[in-house]
Formats: C-alpha cells, structure tokens, sequence
C-alpha cells in the first residue's frame, strides 16, 4: 500500500489533479501562487470560460480549465480528508449537443485484498455510464497512439518509481444517452507496483470517457483535448494532499512498528511459558511418565498421529504459535510460510501466495501459478 501511497504523492506533487488527464501528463501548468486567491474566473478569449474544480472534502480548489462557448462543467469531486484519497469524483463537461467528456478519477487496488486491475476499471466504468442504455461495450486494447509516443513514456519513466508499470487502454463503446444513439471510449491510465517476484502485486486506475454521437465524435475528441491542455493546477491543493498522504505513510509505519513489538513480546511469553512448562514436564517423576504420556498424545499427538508427509498434530500447534503455515514444496521438503490462509498458490519455484479471496484469480501472478494446499493432520 505504501508504493501506491507513493505514486499518489508524485502525481500530486506534479500536478493538483492529474487524474483529471488519463491519456497522459503533456499539458500540465501552476498557477504562480499558492493559494485560492490565484485562480482566476476569466478568460483573454470572451466565447470561452473558465471553471474551478473544487474539492469537496478538502475544501480547497484543485485546478482550473478553460471551457469552450457552448459547454458547461458539473462537478462533485471529494478526496478524504483522513487519508487524501477519492471518496467521489465525476467532473462533466457537456455540451448542448449532447457531447462529454467524464473524468471518474482513481482507485487504487491490491491483489492481497483481493482486487485488481479489471475489477476497478469496471467500477468506474458503471459509474461513468449510469446515464447511458442498451450499452455496448468492446475490446481493451493498449492506445498504441500513447505507448508508442516517446516523448510520454519518457516523462513516465522519469516520474515514476522503480518497479512501476505504466499502461495507457483504451475501450470503444455504444449506446443510448438522452435519447440519441452515441459513440464512445473509455480512456483508461494503469500504474501496476511490482513486487520481489517481478509480477504486479497491486497499482491504481483512472478513467474517463468520450461520448457523443457518432457524427461529432471526432469533435467531441478535438474539444476534449482542448480542455485538457488547458488544465491549471492549483500547486495549495497537491501539497496539502501530499502532506495528508505523508502523514498516513508514517502513521501505517508507526502502527506496523508497534504491531511488530506487540507481537515479539507475545511470541517471547509463550516461548518463556513453554520453557517453564518443559521444565516442568523434565522434573516430573518417573510414576508420572504414563499420565504425561497420555496427555501428550491426546494435546499434541504422536507419530502414529501423524500423515504421511511428517505433519501431525505437533506441527499444527506450532504453526499455530508463529502463525504461520506449512506446505509440501515439490523439492520433496516441508515449507513454512507466514499466514495462515484458506487458500495458497504457488508457481512451483519455491514462490507461494496466500489469501482469504474465494475468487482469487491466480494466473494474475502470472504464468505458471496453480493453487495447493496447506498440510493438515
């Protein structure tokens, strides 16, 4: 979590509202000043006009565009004033021909959660398409415009952390909106964190969409990209993000920490009862052996207790105290992993992923995931 954290940090820091621009981040501009008071509501050319988008939860403006003759922006936009991620945002800007252009903002996800990619892409997806019926929608495909422009991909390398994956998608659509059929596209930004492994472990989406009918789409593209480039961020807004999401980092290190120790000093207690408890066990008489016998094999079994691979009731109980699991590796040795979850994968390599997701896909790890189980008595 704290990797995504981080690329919200960059993109904050660049920019007040980057996921305003899911097709990339060529246009970006600051006001001089920090401050509300910088935004202005005018613009040099009188058919144009220029709107503020407000964040809501922060009570703060973020950026400004500037929006042709014709068209009006509606907008509820709301970042968490906890933690500085999106509670809510949609930003409409429409025209009275019935062409938009939707920003749904981001989401981020994690595959140990039980998210992913494809899972918050639908979701801001329906969102964006509640007003739209009999809808249809086509293949993802890599924007090729996008990943093979060089100029992009090299400010993404630049701005991103190592181990990041940057992915511009694109989906085409059709439908039905205020009574008029429509064509649309999805555009859609993917940063996937990497993990140890190489394989994506978790990242983040945004989403917006075009739509207008067919005949004025490609206007409706030309007036979208108008708009984005004249995006002005307001720079009060990104640092107080960062500074929110900065904040968060250290309270999750500072809350890890003190888990850390809580949960060395309970494993050093039961360590010191165990010691006491063999101690107890050793200086037991000799009259004694058969009853401690019995309640050894009755609490902890005994190897005609135990199954074929070496993991009776003994080895349950430990792994009970370091909370942790034991799987049959296919180097013909017992493995221990931390956790303890319903369900384990593995690639067959020594690698293993746990979780309690029912619907977990494995081949999200990549090729060659399979799923296996933890050893039982």
């Amino acid at each position: 979590m704290k990797n995504t954290i981080f690329i919200f940090l960059v993109l904050a820091i660049m920019s007040c509202n980057e996921t305003d621009r899911p097709t990339g981040f060529p246009h970006s501009e600051s006001t001089d000043n920090d401050g509300i008071e910088t935004l202005t509501t005018q613009s040099e050319n009188s058919e144009e006009h220029v709107v503020t988008i407000m964040d809501k939860g922060l009570q703060i403006a973020m950026c400004q565009y500037t929006v042709p003759a014709g068209w009006e922006c509606i907008q509820d936009v709301s970042n968490n004033p906890s933690d500085g991620m999106q509670m809510r945002h949609q930003v409409d800007f429409s025209s009275t021909n019935n062409q938009l252009m939707r920003n749904k903002g981001t989401l981020a996800y994690y595959h140990i959660l039980g998210t992913n990619r494809d899972m918050m892409i639908q979701k801001l997806i329906q969102e964006g398409c509640q007003d739209v019926s009999q809808l249809q929608m086509g293949q993802m495909t890599l924007n090729k415009k996008v990943m093979n422009d060089p100029a992009t991909m090299q400010k993404m390398s630049a701005m991103l952390p190592q181990g990041t994956q940057f992915e511009q998608l694109e989906v085409p659509f059709t439908g039905v909106r205020n009574g008029q059929s429509i064509q649309g596209r999805v555009d859609i930004s993917h940063f996937g964190l990497q993990d140890y492994s190489g394989q994506i472990s978790g990242g983040q989406v945004t989403v917006r969409l075009l739509m207008s009918s067919p005949t004025l789409f490609t206007s409706t593209e030309e007036i979208a990209s108008r708009i984005d480039k004249s995006f002005k961020s307001n720079p009060a807004h990104g640092q107080m993000v960062a500074q929110i999401m900065s904040n968060t980092t250290r309270q999750i290190d500072a809350n890890t920490a003190a888990n850390t120790r809580a949960h060395e000093q309970r494993m050093a207690n039961m360590q010191q009862n165990f010691d006491a408890h063999q101690q107890r066990m050793s200086g037991m008489q000799q009259s004694f052996d058969q009853q401690n016998q019995q309640w050894m094999d009755r609490n902890f079994g005994n190897s005609s207790t135990s199954s074929n691979n070496g993991y009776g009731n003994h080895e349950q109980f430990i792994d009970q105290i370091y909370e942790q699991s034991t799987l049959a590796d296919p180097s013909g040795y017992n493995v221990q992993r931390d956790g303890q979850y319903n369900y384990w994968y593995t690639d067959g390599q020594g690698h293993y992923h746990g979780t309690d997701d029912i619907n977990f896909d494995p081949s999200s790890l990549g090729n060659g995931w399979y799923q296996t189980e933890a050893l039982k008595p």
